[in-house]
């Protein structure tokens, strides 16, 4: 039994937005680049790093995923490593026992 999957240019956009990739979206003949920011089911929203651009769905004609390029988070969201023997609260989760 075969199966076959639809992918459309909704379903591509959704997934690069889960995942954190550039795209390219072509609409009118041009690309336009970016993260995707925010979502309906109208339109997306794409920033490239200065800019917002909105496009509606029914204006896109192909869609383009840079799975190589995952955008990172800023390092504002970042947390250190906690010290060994800790979680990330600080609590110690062991015991270390010197045998000497």
């Amino acid at each position: 039994m075969q199966t076959s999957m639809l992918y459309t240019v909704g379903r591509a956009l959704t997934r690069a937005h889960d995942e954190g990739h550039v795209v390219d979206v072509l609409v009118g003949g041009v690309w336009l680049s970016g993260r995707i920011v925010g979502s309906d089911t109208a339109g997306v929203v794409l920033e490239d790093g200065q800019d917002h651009c909105i496009v509606r769905l029914e204006g896109i004609i192909a869609v383009r995923v840079r799975r190589g390029e995952l955008v990172e988070d800023s390092a504002d969201d970042a947390m250190p490593m906690p010290p060994p023997g800790t979680n990330r609260s600080g609590a110690h989760t062991a015991r270390v026992v010197d045998v000497a």
